[in-house]
């Protein structure tokens, strides 16, 4: 399962104001293959094998068996090891102190971290990863709007594994999570976690066509203390609509949606990384990212800038922190 923007959003809400539109700049993206277009390469019967393999097999066969199969798609998908390699270099031009290299090996480990993270997710929905495999970092904040009935947006990347929060949401009853995803097979999704784990407490919410009838439903369960979960590093599927930020040492088109978004549901705004770190557990790293992101209509077009760019910033800070759990294996930059 992969977080993704939705499409263009309905009128935005200026102060005092329940009219026009957000309309900045659209920032031409380069020519270039878009990410929706690479395809997944996952579905249900993969996550059914992977979770068979780990539980009755062993997690190292699952690893031995990893080798092999990312190793095949290192070879052959030149895109992917282009943009990895791409990847690589931006990150240890830009963080000197880092440890990786933009070298063959070091891409190939990094398709091999994509493989474990992979089983990790489908290990998280189905209840394997527990509280007692995280470590919560600054979660008091949005915890307390938990408890206090509070609903929000979470801004997320495609770092890391995500999905371990149903680890979190499994001890917390109060904590309900809607995904914002861009897969056909939304529907199928909810349906074979419901099947692997009748008590999930996360749901999977198709955006590639959003409109109205999805902005009232996100309306709806935020009022209700429910909360909306969106990555903001990939551009829309359907839309020009994005702005360009600094990232890593180049400029690179982001997404105006979760941005636009969080502001017309006029709720907290929260950041949340989650990485694998050395001590083998999952780290979650809470940030208040916004009371509320608010703008007029003199204002608007700086607030998502700053707010974009503030979000590049935090998801290069993790990147450095976990350098081969960034998972966007495509062209990125716009001189890619």
């Amino acid at each position: 399962m992969s977080p993704a923007q939705s499409s263009p959003l309905p009128a935005e809400r200026g102060e005092g104001q329940g009219e026009g539109r957000l309309d900045p700049t659209p920032q031409p993206v380069a020519p270039r293959t878009h990410w929706a277009r690479l395809g997944e390469r996952g579905n249900v019967f993969g996550i059914k094998a992977m979770l068979f393999a780990a539980r009755y097999l062993g997690r190292w066969f699952f690893s031995l068996l990893l080798y092999p199969v990312m190793g095949y798609f290192f070879l052959f998908a030149k895109a992917a090891r282009q943009a990895s390699l791409e990847y690589l270099a931006h990150l240890s031009a830009a963080v000197p102190g880092v440890k990786v290299r933009p070298t063959g090996w070091t891409s190939y480990r990094h398709f091999l971290s994509m493989g474990h993270i992979m089983l990790d997710k489908a290990m998280a929905y189905a209840g394997v990863i527990r509280l007692e495999h995280c470590v919560l970092h600054d979660h008091e904040v949005m915890n307390d709007l938990v408890q206090q009935g509070v609903g929000g947006v979470v801004l997320a990347a495609h770092l890391g594994n995500l999905e371990a929060i149903q680890a979190i949401s499994d001890e917390n009853s109060k904590l309900r999570l809607n995904v914002l995803v861009h897969h056909r097979n939304a529907e199928n999704f909810n349906r074979i976690l419901q099947q692997v784990k009748p008590d999930l407490r996360v749901r999977l919410v198709e955006v590639a066509d959003f409109g109205p009838d999805t902005m009232m439903d996100l309306t709806e369960r935020v009022k209700c203390g429910e909360w909306i979960v969106i990555s903001a590093d990939r551009v829309p599927v359907k839309s020009d609509r994005t702005v360009e930020v600094d990232f890593l040492g180049g400029r690179a088109p982001l997404p105006v949606g979760p941005f636009v978004l969080a502001g017309l549901l006029d709720c907290p705004v929260m950041f949340l990384a989650c990485l694998k770190l050395d001590d083998g557990r999952y780290h979650f790293f809470y940030e208040r990212f916004a009371e509320k992101l608010s703008w007029t209509r003199a204002t608007r077009n700086e607030v998502v800038q700053r707010s974009a760019q503030r979000y590049a910033d935090r998801v290069a800070h993790y990147c450095a922190l976990a350098p081969l759990q960034w998972f966007n294996f495509f062209p990125f930059w716009k001189s890619s």
